[in-house]
């Protein structure tokens, strides 16, 4: 069995009797004496929880509900993430240790509070009094918890100024759809695989990508610019744009299927990973459309390779001194010297939105900007879906 150095010693403790223990070379491992230790359930369940928090056993004299005080604490947990770095290396959940972290509402409360997406603490907001709240069990409310101030009697729930303020659904059922999302489960089939209504699910689902949205805005970075460190006097940054139609097979207010055709502007910078995509203003892309787009994504004496479309005429005449070159890609015209005026990247990109657009076939209008907000989102946020969400949420709550 080759196993991670890790767990050798679990497995010691566990190994039956009439086994032995081999080495990669199946070199028989000589085992200590067993001493009179955990059991194999104890055994098997350090094995399998992973990444979970494992709680402390309960002490009633402690102040937090991590601590073991289920009746009157002060806190949910003892630390919360501070900075983003504690959001961003955190390891990836994985879909087993969710499931043991998620059936456990204390456990489900910690994971919530240390990444601050519910309050870990609370004062009291009426008049006259700022006594700390404590959390107690409430077996009215649909979270299990309230916070309570022992001294004007005010309660307030757990989800007071978060995201969850607005979700008609469990904490567990929230967190549960959150995570199937952040793991690109189909949303079609969220609501058969959480026992939710369609309408429930998707509601919550506007809620995430809304998130999406503002922090889009929040984090958005213009392209381009010019001198910057280490270059030559004069340098400046390229971004290729373009813009490209999407016929999408979408729903209308009535529910009624409807052929929509989109137009979508979007740039790409050379020598780095830095992209924009946004709907043409009014659908349309002509020059009083385009150019406020590229006004407002790109950073101004960028030098900008277009196609020859007439929408990109008065990009040349601009106070923000873009340089405008055209890329004759239409008429197969290749000047020399000009080989560096391509559109190639962009043009490659959309080859790649496009096939990920097809998902998007059946949506509603209205919601066909979500999820175009929740596809930016996921291209600067691939590799930590989840730990990036999180981190996102706290940039818009105060909490």
């Amino acid at each position: 069995l080759a196993v991670s150095p890790s767990y050798v010693e679990l497995i010691k403790q566990s190994i039956p009797p009439d086994h032995v223990l081999v080495d990669e070379n199946f070199n028989v491992i000589e085992l200590e004496p067993q001493q009179p230790t955990k059991g194999p359930k104890a055994i098997s369940k350090l094995l399998i929880m992973g990444l979970v928090e494992t709680l402390p056993v309960g002490d009633e004299n402690s102040k937090t509900l991590e601590g073991g005080n289920r009746i009157k604490a002060e806190a949910i947990c003892e630390n919360v993430f501070d900075n983003r770095d504690n959001w961003l290396n955190e390891p990836s959940l994985r879909l087993m240790d969710f499931f043991h972290m998620w059936k456990d509402d204390v456990k489900l409360l910690c994971w919530l509070a240390r990444r601050r997406l519910i309050p870990n603490q609370v004062k009291c907001s009426r008049f006259n009094c700022s006594q700390q709240l404590y959390l107690v069990p409430d077996r009215t409310n649909m979270d299990g918890w309230v916070w309570r101030c022992d001294h004007c009697s005010q309660t307030r729930s757990i989800r007071h100024r978060t995201i969850f303020k607005h979700c008609d659904l469990s904490l567990k059922t929230a967190t549960q759809i959150l995570y199937l999302w952040c793991i690109g489960h189909p949303a079609e089939l969220i609501p058969y695989d959480t026992d939710t209504s369609p309408e429930e699910a998707k509601e919550w689902l506007y809620c995430i990508r809304e998130v999406c949205r503002e922090t889009n805005k929040e984090l958005k970075e213009r392209l381009g610019g010019v001198e910057e460190e280490d270059a030559e006097p004069g340098y400046c940054r390229v971004v290729e744009v373009d813009e490209a139609l999407f016929t999408c097979r979408l729903k209308d207010r009535n529910g009624k299927d409807c052929v929509r055709k989109i137009w979508l502007v979007g740039g790409a910078e050379r020598g780095t990973d830095r992209v924009f995509l946004v709907r043409c203003p009014q659908n349309s892309r002509d020059a009083f459309s385009l150019i406020p787009v590229v006004r407002e994504f790109i950073k101004p004496g960028t030098a900008i390779i277009t196609d020859d479309w007439e929408g990109y005429a008065p990009l040349n005449d601009l106070p923000e001194g873009y340089q405008h070159y055209v890329a004759q890609r239409s008429r197969g015209i290749l000047h020399p010297g000009q080989e560096a005026v391509h559109i190639q990247k962009i043009t490659c990109l959309w080859s790649h939105w496009k096939r990920s657009f097809e998902n998007l076939n059946g949506t509603s209008v209205e919601d066909f900007d979500a999820c175009l907000d929740e596809y930016l989102w996921r291209m600067q946020h691939s590799k930590a879906v989840l730990q990036s969400f999180c981190y996102s949420v706290t940039l818009l709550f105060d909490i």
